[in-house]
């Protein structure tokens, strides 16, 4: 299912070289496209689909290591729980259990989610426990994240990729894509998706963190986000939209992370984070989920 970023030819593994063996990272591997494009699979399990072009800078370490963190801390589920949700409508397309072994072995692939943006694989593997009928893969620019991510699932496949340009993946391959608190390249998922195919967006609302960017050093939301999004999607239908919003209280720790995992990390040093915090602090989760199909 992945694409050359340079050609766009199917890739698939080199000749000689066990698929499963790199993807577990027992060895090196690599993944090739008949034009002789070659990209090399890291030993911690993920394809590096970067090419030489891009200067995108991706989440650093300490940034994926405080998302790690904090999402491990299960506050964002109800996020998780609408995702499965909107997923879980597509599962009667396809026999799970014994039923999907036997698909499978006549030539009958799973449903497959595209995961752009997706971190540390959080999402993904949530969502890859709750529906058995769903393979995953996940791109991510940062190395660090894919990393992480590549060990999040036995069923998720992982590359980094500069989604901006291109998404390195076959045309109309996917049955759904997931864009989590991510960058939106709409015609490039309208491409990926597959007939019937749904794109599922998370985005902040103003309200989202509003306690913490009172008095925090964090950035404020975009409030042409909204607007921004209509656009890109102008060649999608809307199919369903609901808004989530909880309140919870988050310790010292957990504000110090929140602040560190997002791009208000590039502006913040760490010994600012948090500061002046007397745990726990009442906090407000706002997002909206929608789900698109391509017009």
């Amino acid at each position: 299912m992945f694409a050359c970023p340079v050609c766009g030819l199917s890739l698939m593994p080199r000749a000689g070289s066990s698929d499963s063996a790199a993807w577990a990272g027992a060895r090196p591997g690599a993944l090739v496209c008949a034009a002789g494009h070659s990209f090399d699979v890291a030993k911690q399990g993920y394809v590096s689909l970067v090419t030489g072009d891009s200067h995108i800078v991706g989440d650093t370490s300490d940034m994926v290591q405080a998302r790690a963190s904090f999402l491990a801390t299960g506050v964002y589920e109800p996020i998780v729980s609408a995702l499965v949700e909107m997923l879980a409508s597509f599962d009667g397309r396809l026999p799970v259990g014994e039923e999907r072994a036997m698909s499978e072995s006549v030539g009958i692939r799973p449903l497959t989610f595209a995961d752009l943006g997706g971190g540390t694989g959080y999402y993904s593997a949530s969502i890859l426990d709750a529906l058995p009928a769903w393979d995953g893969v996940l791109l991510d620019v940062s190395k660090h994240a894919a990393k992480l991510a590549a060990r999040a699932h036995r069923r998720l496949k992982v590359a980094t990729a500069d989604l901006r340009t291109t998404i390195p993946l076959i045309t109309a391959s996917m049955d759904a894509a997931l864009v989590v608190f991510a960058p939106r390249n709409a015609a490039e998922i309208r491409r990926i998706l597959a007939p019937g195919g749904v794109c599922v967006v998370v985005t902040p609302t103003e309200r989202h963190l509003q306690e913490l960017r009172a008095t925090q050093h964090m950035l404020d939301i975009d409030p042409d986000k909204e607007d921004r999004l209509t656009r890109q999607f102008a060649d999608f239908n809307l199919m369903e939209q609901r808004q989530i919003e909880w309140q919870t209280d988050l310790t010292q720790q957990q504000v110090q992370w929140v602040v560190g995992m997002g791009p208000s990390a590039f502006h913040t040093e760490s010994t600012d984070r948090a500061s002046h915090i007397q745990d726990p602090v009442n906090t407000t989760v706002s997002v909206t989920v929608r789900a698109f199909q391509p017009k």
